[in-house]
């Protein structure tokens, strides 16, 4: 497994590491990379899912195909329920106090990550 600093200033570690399968990289801060230490150096393929030696048959196939699936199958990758105008759904929303959530949190946890890692 093989380990380089990026950018001292942001402090990003890029780990890599080379099996009969393929090759890996892991990109991590600085801060966090021991946290992450054991399951970089107890893994043994990480390609996971795209791996055809090491992971489950259906699930290769399953994530594998998936552009295909979206392409061909385009029934699957619509929307359950949508409301009839914009008007409605905040209207839907305000109810069920939703609001707050949908709206006010993505913001604040762009603001924060923006704060940390710049």
């Amino acid at each position: 497994m093989k380990r380089v600093v990026l950018e001292p200033k942001k402090r990003f570690v890029v780990r890599w590491n080379k099996s009969k399968c393929g090759v890996w990289f892991h990109m991590v801060h600085v801060n966090d990379e021991n946290d992450y230490l054991e399951f970089f150096e107890n893994e043994t393929c990480g390609l996971r899912y795209y791996c055809k030696k090491c992971s489950d048959p259906f699930d290769h196939w399953f994530y594998r195909n998936i552009p295909r699936r979206v392409y061909f199958e385009p029934q699957w990758t619509d929307i359950g329920y949508r409301p009839s105008s914009k008007q409605d759904m905040s209207l839907n929303l305000q109810e069920k106090g939703l609001i707050v959530f949908v709206i006010v949190l993505p913001i604040v946890l762009g603001i924060l990550i923006l704060y940390v890692y710049f």
